[in-house]
């Protein structure tokens, strides 16, 4: 089954720089996957960003700065092996969900009729 992700960011890391002020140096966010049945598992992480990284030619204002701009900072971090672990552990969450022992009342046998 395919997922659909949700990309959130939860907290910003920021430093005034030689270069710039208010140079992002951390993320926090969370991604969660649910499949077509509506089960979904969760991923919370954090992204560092070094500053003499900036792109100062590329370079966003704190004040201008956009959630989808900041998801595409972390989506380009989060590849390779790192993706492979965050889709492998959602997709843990979400079959572990589904396989959930539950316990059922004597009342609610199949057997048992409704009185």
């Amino acid at each position: 089954m395919a997922l659909t992700y949700e990309w959130k960011v939860l907290g910003l890391k920021k430093v005034s720089t030689e270069l710039a002020n208010d140079v992002i140096i951390g993320v926090s966010w969370t991604v969660t996957g649910t499949d077509e049945d509506g089960n979904s598992g969760t991923f919370d992480g954090t992204t560092p960003f070094k500053p003499q990284d900036v792109d100062l030619a590329n370079f966003v204002p704190y004040a201008e700065l956009d959630h989808d701009t900041v998801i595409g900072w972390i989506q380009a971090e989060v590849v390779g092996d790192y993706k492979i672990h965050v889709d492998q552990e959602i997709q843990r969450q979400i079959d572990s969900a589904k396989s959930l022992i539950v316990d059922v009342h004597s009342s609610q046998f199949p057997w048992v009729q409704a009185e």
